[in-house]
């Protein structure tokens, strides 16, 4: 038997960026709903090396993760361990 909750298809979030480096929130709440549309995502992996985490403040981190409410699963990662452990 599986120890974590976590049932069905996962998928690896990505952040998207504006041409000025800046996280490109807008974009990431579209990508949201379309992950999330008809239930076609059981849960979304956050923060991963695939969400280019390291590249990113705490204060992002935070707002990211903060950007839609979804059963999620939150990979926390820094290249940094004293952000990581925040």
């Amino acid at each position: 038997m599986s120890k974590h909750p976590f049932r069905g298809m996962g998928v690896a979030l990505v952040t998207p960026f504006t041409e000025s480096q800046e996280v490109d929130y807008k974009s990431l709440e579209r990508l949201l709903e379309h992950l999330l549309r008809d239930g076609a995502t059981d849960f979304i992996v956050i923060h991963g090396t695939t969400g280019e985490s390291p590249c990113l403040t705490r204060g992002e981190r935070q707002r990211v993760t903060g950007a839609r409410s979804v059963s999620e699963l939150l990979t926390m990662s820094s290249s940094r361990s004293q952000d990581a452990a925040r």
